[in-house]
């Protein structure tokens, strides 16, 4: 699983610049959620419960307190923008940035890579 997740870091990173790398691993890529968040949003902007939604159908258990938190270290690092909804004022989607949808499809594809290079075996 660490080696997994080492590949995929490596991989990530290299869209960034050498102090970029060093404080994106540390701050972002080593969290928990935080692959799995990144690939839920890759195919469409998503609301927050649409999101945890994705989250719980991958079996990933993650609190409502924790993917907040997720999504503020994202926006922040410009990996994601909230879109305001048309439907309501007070109801936003979540979308990727072209760096965080560069990321997150670097992550997926590595992933599914190790995954078919596992079930070979």
């Amino acid at each position: 699983m660490e080696n997994r997740t080492e590949q995929i870091i490596l991989i990530a990173v290299t869209l960034l610049t050498e102090h970029e790398q060093i404080e994106f691993k540390r701050k972002i890529l080593y969290r928990k959620w935080s692959e799995d968040v990144l690939i839920c949003l890759l195919n469409k902007k998503k609301r927050f419960r649409d999101l945890k939604k994705c989250l719980i159908e991958k079996d990933k258990n993650i609190t409502d307190k924790m993917l907040g938190k997720i999504l503020k270290m994202f926006l922040e690092e410009g990996l994601v923008k909230k879109v305001k909804s048309y439907e309501s004022e007070y109801q936003c989607d979540y979308e990727l940035t072209k760096k965080g949808r560069l990321i997150a499809q670097n992550l997926k594809d590595t992933s599914d890579l190790l995954l078919e290079k596992n079930s070979e075996k």
